[in-house]
C-alpha cells in the first residue's frame, strides 16, 4: 500500500504542477486539477477494492493519513500567493474594459459570438495611471506584450531586483537579468518553486548570479508569487514592484489571458520586500549587509537581517560623526528615537520588538539617510 500511495501522489501532484504551467485559464486549470484528483481517487478506490488491507493497522493509516492526503486537494493549497486591492475608479475601468472584451459584452449577458481570449484580443485599455500621487501601469496578456514590459523594469534597475516568481522559461528576460548583472549590478536575489519546467532558466541564473542568490523554495505547495522588486534598498531612484498573474513563460506571453501590474510606491515596495524576505531566507538565500545599503552607500547596517543588535558600519570620515535615529515599523509607526555622539560606536537594540521589517530615518550632520533593517 504505501509503495502505491507514494507513486499515485507523486504523479497526482505532477500533473497538477504542469497544469499550473500549460492551462491557458484560470478556471480551466481549476476544473481541470479536479477531474484529476477524482481520477486518483477512482483509482485509489480501485485499487484497494481489488487488495484490501494487510492488517487492522494499515486499513486505518489509509483512511487516517493517506486518503485525507489526497482528499485535501481538493479543498486547500498551501500555494504562496500574493493579492493588492487597489481604490482607483479608472484602474478599475481598465479591468471592466479587459472583462467585457472576455465577457463579449457590457450587458449582463455574455456574448460567445464576440468574446476573445487569448491571442485575439486585442491592446484596447489605457496603461498609465496616477493613483494617490503615485504611477501604477496596468497590462494584460497575451495582447500588451508583457514580457517587453517585465524586461524594462528590469533594465530600469540602479541598486538591486529581487524576485519571488514560481518559474522563468523566457530567454529574454534570463538575458536581461544576466546582463544586468554583468554591467554591475550585483544585489540581484531571487527565490524560485522547485519545479522543473522545460526550458527552464534556473540553472542559468544561477551559474552567473551565484548559488547563494538564486535559489529553490522546497516548501509546502508551490511558490505561485510572479512579483519583482526594483529599486527596493534606493528611495532616491524609483521603487517599483511589479505582480500579477503573469509567468514568466512563453505560454503567459502568447496564449494565456494575464494581468501585471507595475507600482511606483515605496511603502508598497517594502511591504512586497517582507514576503520576499521570508521566503528567500527560508529558501536558504542569504541577504547580505551591502543589500541593505543606504542609496550613497555611505552607511550600512550590520547584522541584517538580525536577532536584535545591530550596528552602524561607516566609512572613517563618519565614524565620530553625531546625530540622531527614529525606527519606525512596517505601517509607519514610530518605535524609537535616540541620539547619538558618535556614530561608528552606536547600536540598534530591536531584542524588545517583534520580528518584521523596520525603517531607520537616520540624520548626521544635518544629513537625512533611510535605512531597512530585518529582525529576525
Amino acid at each position: 500500500m504505501n509503495k502505491f500511495y507514494t507513486e499515485t501522489l507523486y504523479k497526482l501532484e505532477t500533473e497538477i504542477n504542469d497544469l499550473e504551467i500549460e492551462a491557458d485559464h484560470s478556471i480551466q486549470r481549476i476544473e481541470a486539477v479536479i477531474g484529476i484528483i477524482l481520477k486518483c481517487l477512482s483509482e485509489v478506490k480501485k485499487y484497494v477494492l481489488n487488495r484490501g488491507f494487510k492488517n487492522i493497522g494499515e486499513e486505518i493509516h489509509f483512511f487516517k493519513y493517506q486518503k485525507p492526503t489526497i482528499v485535501s486537494k481538493l479543498i486547500y493549497s498551501p500555494d504562496r500567493n500574493n493579492v493588492i486591492a487597489i481604490q482607483d475608479q479608472t484602474l478599475a475601468q481598465a479591468y471592466k474594459i479587459e472583462f467585457e472584451e472576455m465577457w463579449g459584452s457590457n450587458t449582463l449577458t455574455p456574448n460567445t459570438t464576440l468574446s476573445k481570449f487569448g491571442p485575439y484580443k486585442t491592446d484596447n485599455t489605457p496603461h498609465n495611471f496616477v493613483i494617490g500621487g503615485k504611477v501604477v501601469n496596468a497590462y494584460f496578456s497575451p495582447s500588451d506584450g508583457v514580457t517587453a514590459k517585465i524586461v524594462n523594469v528590469i533594465n530600469s534597475a540602479n541598486t538591486d531586483i529581487e524576485i519571488a516568481d514560481m518559474l522563468i522559461t523566457r530567454d529574454d528576460t534570463r538575458d536581461a537579468l544576466i546582463n544586468k548583472y554583468n554591467t554591475g549590478l550585483s544585489t540581484i536575489n531571487a527565490v524560485f518553486d522547485s519545479q522543473n519546467p522545460s526550458g527552464n532558466d534556473f540553472a542559468a541564473l544561477q551559474s552567473t548570479i551565484g548559488t547563494s542568490k538564486v535559489v529553490k523554495y522546497t516548501g509546502a505547495g508551490i511558490l505561485h508569487h510572479k512579483f519583482m522588486l526594483v529599486d527596493n534598498f534606493n528611495a532616491g531612484s524609483d521603487p517599483q514592484v511589479l505582480t500579477g498573474s503573469h509567468n514568466w513563460s512563453s505560454s503567459a506571453e502568447t496564449r494565456n489571458d494575464e494581468n501585471t501590474l507595475v507600482i511606483h510606491h515605496k511603502i508598497v515596495t517594502d511591504q512586497y520586500f517582507q514576503a520576499f524576505a521570508y521566503l528567500y531566507i527560508f529558501a536558504g538565500g542569504v541577504l547580505n549587509a551591502s543589500d541593505f545599503a543606504i542609496s550613497n552607500y555611505e552607511i550600512l547596517l550590520y547584522p541584517n537581517p538580525t536577532d536584535g543588535i545591530a550596528f552602524f558600519k561607516t566609512n572613517s570620515l563618519m565614524n565620530n560623526a553625531y546625530g540622531n535615529y527614529i525606527i519606525y515599523n512596517a505601517i509607519g509607526s514610530k518605535m524609537m528615537e535616540k541620539q547619538f555622539r558618535n556614530l561608528g560606536n552606536t547600536q540598534i537594540d530591536l531584542t524588545a520588538y517583534p520580528k518584521g521589517l523596520y525603517f531607520i530615518n537616520l540624520t548626521v550632520a544635518g544629513k537625512v539617510y533611510q535605512a531597512k533593517i530585518i529582525k529576525k
